[in-house]
């Protein structure tokens, strides 16, 4: 007979991403639980009607202003909290308006490591104060 776990089961985090992108499987694999949308108006859609861990958007997605999904979280009050991680190999310009719009953590070509990007999400949700320290620091660098 198998076990029932009695630990409460997390939170998905609503990932933003190409079709393409990797990064979804590895996030199950580090047990993340990824919801993967792939337009604009699903994510806004998905964030209205169920609650989220946190949101992984990509800075790069053609035809997709990835900012309007940090604006529309930042500026709606049940989900202004919520932690927002964006990858992207954008120019530093988009990286540094990521961050002003209200990313929690932004990260450059570096995030494009699956196992990479799930690491620091995964670090960034256990333990939020540090995570984002050494997201700063590695910033200031």
């Amino acid at each position: 007979m198998a076990r029932m776990s009695t630990e409460p089961c997390p939170l998905p985090v609503l990932v933003l991403a190409d079709p393409a992108d990797s990064a979804p499987a590895t996030f199950a694999m580090w047990g993340l639980r990824p919801m993967v949308v792939h337009h604009l108006e699903d994510a806004l859609r998905l964030l209205g009607e169920q609650a989220f861990r946190a949101v992984v958007l990509d800075l790069d997605l053609p035809d997709i202003d990835a900012l309007m999904l940090v604006t529309a979280i930042r500026s709606h009050r049940p989900i202004s909290e919520l932690p927002i991680f964006a990858m992207g190999s954008a120019a530093h310009d988009a990286r540094e308006l990521a961050e002003q719009r209200g990313c929690d953590h932004v990260f450059g070509a570096h995030g494009r490591d699956p196992d990479v990007l799930a690491a620091e999400v995964e670090a960034a949700l256990a333990h939020p104060r540090r995570a984002h320290s050494m997201t700063a620091a590695r910033t200031a660098a």
